[in-house]
């Protein structure tokens, strides 16, 4: 009763367990970047649009598909679903994963002021799949994607989600919300994960002046300012604090 007070638009039926955290919220990703990219661009950074072919993480260069290089004084490499492909070192730790995504429009009273919603099945039948729900804020559409990485697909591949993986993600939702019926499908899309058996993110140093960051799984934006400063302060350690295996560095990432 506490679970659908909290989220109305839950059903009742097969609810087995809830829990509720207090910490946490939606992301607007796209206006994130903008802000950060305006922020950026006023204070006087460059941003180059390029296609890299190669990498020479010795030497800390980039080959560009112009024919032209590029040559950093330090040079990170965050190449998200095209990290196998780019990087050979990260390619038998890391897998490109297609995700689908669907976007819905709810009926009226069901979603004001309701949390993420994580839906999970038991231990025992994890590989039958379960989703996640971002709520409706400021405008945009109820979010709704498999909690399961699909292992399979290329980052170059169409972005256009078939009616066949749209339907595999509704059939998790379908019995689970109240009143189905009379949601209206907005919309959908492929995105890619660059996904690490473990989950545990990579930071790791490729060469004197190179650092990799992948392997984030789904769950890099959210963490990405943290690990960007961690990254910017040339700490020693981050690999294993990153991956979870040690504590955060002794000396402030942020100060």
């Amino acid at each position: 009763a506490e679970a659908i007070a909290l989220c109305p638009a839950l059903a009742p039926e097969g609810l087995h367990a809830a829990y509720a955290l207090a910490a946490g919220g939606v992301l607007l990703a796209d206006r994130i970047v903008a802000a950060l990219a305006s922020h950026l661009a006023s204070r006087g950074v460059v941003f180059e649009r390029a296609r890299v072919t190669d990498v020479d993480p010795q030497r800390a260069t980039l080959a560009l598909a112009d024919g032209t290089t590029r040559t950093a004084d330090r040079l990170v490499l965050a190449a998200g679903p095209w990290a196998p492909r780019l990087i050979p070192q990260i390619a038998p730790r890391v897998t490109a994963s297609r995700q689908v995504v669907v976007y819905l429009d709810p009926p009226p009273g069901l979603w004001e002021g309701a949390p993420m919603l994580l839906d999970l099945p038991s231990f025992d039948e994890a590989e039958k799949g379960g989703f996640y729900a971002v709520p409706p804020v400021a405008g945009t559409p109820l979010k709704v994607g498999d909690h399961r990485f699909s292992l399979v697909g290329d980052a170059e591949d169409d972005r256009t989600a078939t009616p066949a993986e749209v339907e595999e993600v509704l059939a998790f939702v379908r019995p689970r919300l109240r009143d189905f019926g009379r949601y209206r499908l907005r919309g959908a899309e492929a995105c890619y994960y660059d996904v690490e058996p473990q989950e545990r993110f990579i930071v790791e140093p490729l060469g004197p002046a190179t650092t990799v960051m992948s392997g984030f799984s789904g769950h890099g934006f959210k963490f990405g300012a943290l690990l960007g400063l961690a990254v910017a302060s040339g700490q020693d350690g981050l690999a294993a604090w990153a991956a979870g295996q040690a504590p955060a560095p002794t000396q402030r990432i942020w100060a």
